[in-house]
């Protein structure tokens, strides 16, 4: 079992030994990086390892991040590789080679990162294209497979899936000249934000779950009134309530597995709860005999919620009750946001309540939903 280090702040830089092997770990601007060393986890490797992460923040002090990480994984110390060997051979499919490269990089990343390759994995079976011969895999079929990729996806996420099954071929011992994937050129679009529900949609939701779905009509609920992740709402439990100063603390996440993990950004933030959802939990804490570490948000079985199945099971039902064009459970976030910012609250008291970065929420959100005036300056 990997045997895992405090998980770094934001801005900190840390050595890990995750399966016994060396990495190191960040986060820069609420993202979280890994960079895999390719050593076993010794003292030169994290000598290697803090060699390399003082660059990296160097890099962030002067602004100059390479997010490519490419500049900094050519500070790596040059191996020979651990396998494969004979993997380019006329019998195997690309969907064979590329079971075999995650089972390579299943001992360098985490299980939430592993699933990103599974899922590709998954397309590449369902399609067929994953049959190809991996000798016989040229430019026309790679094309096919981009296709097919491309469906309901952004171009970023398309290019992280190319960029598997490139690195996948390399891997493998496959010429660069004679990988049809590093020839993909995916054009960047403009990120444009999540549509958020109206307020006469958010009361059509609500509505269709106090009818159809009662038990979970106080988590939605609570979901467009406090916009936080939906780990991290998962995650609460009773004990987070302050009920002297109405707040609620969030400083932890639930994952698909129901693992507890340290939030998105590692950060821990109280927030100060209105008096309709203070109002909200009482009168659930009142219905229900809970102790303080149970979960607020459970299932009807008292089990922690899994956000695909809660999707899967209520909300899509929900929106189709309610004639409400599809959006994923997690644009409650993206509504709170939009809302908040529509009737005049800074940014900053937004971020601080979402857990945003400042400079995300006037980026990515401030533009969409308030308009500026130019002022007459002379």
């Amino acid at each position: 079992m990997a045997k895992r280090r405090r998980r770094a702040d934001n801005g900190s830089i840390t050595v890990e030994n995750f399966n016994l092997r060396a990495r190191l770990r960040w986060t820069h601007n609420e993202k979280q990086y890994c960079l895999a060393l390719g050593m076993d986890y010794t003292k030169q490797a994290v000598a290697v390892g803090e060699s390399i992460g003082a660059r990296i923040r160097l890099d962030i002090l002067a602004n100059d991040f390479d997010y490519t990480l490419s500049r900094y994984k050519a500070l790596l110390p040059h191996s020979k590789p651990v396998e494969p060997q004979k993997v380019v051979e006329d019998s195997n499919t690309l969907a064979d080679v590329f079971k075999r490269f995650i089972a390579f990089k299943s001992k360098q990343l985490y299980h939430r990162s592993i699933n990103q390759y599974q899922t590709l994995l998954k397309h590449l079976s369902k399609s067929g294209l994953g049959n190809v011969r991996i000798t016989k895999l040229d430019t026309p079929t790679a094309n096919k497979i981009v296709d097919y990729l491309a469906q309901d996806i952004t171009p970023a996420t398309l290019r992280a899936r190319i960029g598997k099954l490139s690195a996948c071929l390399s891997w493998a011992g496959v010429d660069d000249s004679k990988n049809p994937f590093k020839k993909v050129d995916i054009k960047s679009q403009s990120r444009k934000p999540p549509l958020p529900f109206t307020k006469q949609e958010i009361q059509l939701i609500l509505d269709v779950f106090d009818a159809r779905y009662p038990h979970y009509y106080d988590y939605v609920y609570f979901r467009f009134c406090v916009g936080a992740r939906t780990g991290e709402i998962n995650a609460l439990t009773w004990n987070d309530i302050d009920w002297k100063n109405n707040t609620i603390t969030i400083s932890k996440s639930l994952s698909a597995k129901r693992e507890i993990k340290p939030t998105k950004t590692g950060n821990i933030r109280t927030i100060v709860l209105s008096d309709d959802v203070l109002n909200l939990l009482k009168m659930m804490w009142k219905r229900g005999k809970f102790t303080p570490t149970d979960f607020i948000f459970t299932t009807p079985a008292r089990l922690a919620i899994i956000d695909h199945k809660f999707a899967r099971d209520y909300w899509r039902p929900a929106l189709a009750i309610a004639k409400i064009p599809y959006r994923r459970p997690y644009i409650t976030r993206h509504s709170f946001v939009s809302h908040a910012l529509s009737i005049g609250i800074p940014p900053t008291d937004v971020s601080a309540v979402t857990g945003h970065h400042p400079v995300t929420m006037l980026q990515f959100y401030y533009g969409h939903v308030k308009s500026t005036q130019l002022p007459k300056l002379y």
